[in-house]
């Protein structure tokens, strides 16, 4: 005989845990005891144990073979779903009996859908507007409250036991940048001793509550709780993020227009079918924007490096007439636990600039595109931000600010291959991009195009005008030197000819 274990559904949790508790059975999620394993010696077998929170460890096997194997078989235990679905295989020599489901019994009224607020926990989460922080902040530190972020305490366990529980108040707020919240939550939560208190930015409400479960009985708003009186006054700092006023191309009438798509084809060398493709979306996407049905332009770009992909924003941006810098991000620096708080800033607590790159480089542009490059790299957090981005048409910031980025043009690229992409990106998400394409290698003639325009751009840019005679000789040059046809990455061949304009300067003495 081995162990069983018991699933529900999200929604049906509170319901669970309110017919677990009329049996006299309580809830305990399983964290407590991969931290302290001594704990199970005094574990009540009348309780159950939820392993919902294995989902956000890496070794989850071993974890559950090491802690799971000390408790009966005759102990009980359930999980969430959706996260026994990906953890089911790692935990197979350990739950042996047929799984049972409490949530496929259950009649659903369209009113069921929400859950309860949860109750049997002794911590109380209080909310403040992000609007009245800085009031709150002040008259907290006026009664001798000292607040900081979790964020420290996560990354250095052994600082809690240094804190002055009665005068500490906990924020939260980061844990929405972690991707598995209830383990990181649970692992450090547990160890505060019972006198702290705990608030958050109540924009994080609706993705916390559900997973710190386990910690919390009581969530409620600033206004009702201890922390003020009913005489304290909070001021509202209420700041807007404002976008500057990019160049948009709904904005643009149709000569304009016109021209754009006319220019854009020359700059953009080969990808005929996708040249196409996208004069219809953008024309699609102007008549649904200016209805307020489409608020933001989404292509992800597949294929090789050095194909073309980041090419197509910078093409769109110049043939715009953009003068600054192309609002750029390279995933390949986000795939840490982190990575969140780097992107659109930190949180309240965090020590240094509460912006984000991506609301830096929006702001620092003056045309309405956004280039994520290597957007395979990120992790679940950024998925899902980006999925909240293109649903709202809005980006939020890390203190619940928002920037409008309706009418703006998001370009995805990948190095992931089409088989790839269903596996790597979420349904969701998938169903969120207007454009799906897989980019290959440019035709001969197509690079042929390339180097003659390095070649007239490079002149243009060195021989102060004089260039006609210039420029024949450059071709000729490269022509004689450079085999396009070898080249399947233009990066390389763009490498190539710099490296082979310097042996032409040497020779003709132009730089004289």
């Amino acid at each position: 005989m081995g162990k069983q274990i018991v699933l529900y559904k999200k929604r049906d949790f509170y319901r669970f845990k309110e017919e677990k508790e009329s049996e006299g059975t309580s809830i305990v999620s399983l964290t407590r005891f991969i931290y302290n394993i001594d704990k199970i010696e005094c574990y009540l077998p009348i309780d159950a144990i939820d392993i919902s929170s294995l989902s956000g460890f890496p070794d989850k096997q071993s974890i559950a073979e090491n802690v799971l194997d000390r408790f009966d078989d005759d102990n009980s235990f359930v999980c969430e779903e959706e996260k026994w679905s990906s953890m089911s295989y790692d935990l197979r020599y350990v739950f042996t009996e047929p799984v049972e489901s409490f949530s496929e019994y259950l009649d659903y009224e369209e009113d069921d859908e929400k859950p309860n607020i949860p109750s049997g926990n002794n911590r109380t989460l209080t909310f403040y507007s992000n609007n009245e922080y800085s009031s709150l902040e002040a008259l907290l530190h006026k009664k001798n409250f000292t607040i900081e972020s979790i964020s420290k305490y996560i990354s250095q366990n052994e600082l809690i036991e240094l804190l002055e529980a009665d005068s500490m108040i906990i924020d939260i707020s980061c844990l929405t940048g972690y991707s598995s919240i209830q383990s990181v939550a649970e692992k450090v939560i547990y160890e505060f001793p019972n006198q702290v208190v705990y608030i958050c930015d109540e924009s994080r409400k609706a993705k916390l509550q559900y997973e710190l479960r386990f910690l919390f009985n009581k969530f409620q708003g600033i206004h009702e709780s201890h922390l003020i009186d009913s005489s304290d006054v909070l001021l509202s700092n209420e700041k807007l993020v404002e976008a500057k006023k990019h160049k948009l191309i709904t904005d643009l009438p149709h000569d304009e227009l016109k021209s754009f798509f006319t220019a854009f084809r020359e700059r953009l060398y080969g990808h005929p079918k996708f040249k196409d493709d996208f004069e219809d979306l953008v024309n699609t996407f102007r008549v649904f924007n200016k209805i307020r049905e489409h608020k933001i332009l989404s292509l992800f770009l597949m294929g090789d490096s050095g194909v073309g992909k980041t090419e197509v924003a910078r093409a769109i941006f110049n043939c715009l007439g953009g003068t600054k810098r192309l609002a750029k991000i390279n995933f390949g620096n986000y795939s840490n636990e982190f990575s969140l708080s780097s992107l659109i800033g930190s949180a309240r607590g965090y020590i240094g600039s509460d912006d984000g790159e991506i609301f830096m480089k929006v702001r620092d542009t003056d045309i309405g595109i956004l280039l994520i490059d290597e957007f395979e790299k990120s992790n679940a957090a950024l998925f899902n931000y980006f999925l909240d981005v293109l649903e709202s048409g809005k980006m939020t910031n890390s203190l619940g600010e928002e920037m409008d980025l309706n009418g703006f043009i998001i370009i995805f690229t990948s190095n992931i291959s089409k088989e790839d992409f269903p596996k790597r990106i979420s349904p969701e998400l998938r169903s969120r991009f207007d454009y799906k394409g897989m980019f290959t290698v440019l035709e001969s003639q197509d690079k042929q195009k390339y180097l003659e325009f390095r070649a007239k751009s490079i002149i243009r840019k060195i021989a102060l005008g004089k260039t006609e005679e210039l420029e024949s000789n450059l071709l000729d040059f490269f022509h004689k030197r450079i085999d396009v046809n070898k080249y399947h990455n233009m990066r390389d061949l763009n490498k190539d000819i710099k490296k082979i304009f310097v042996e032409f300067l040497s020779k003709s003495d132009l730089e004289k």
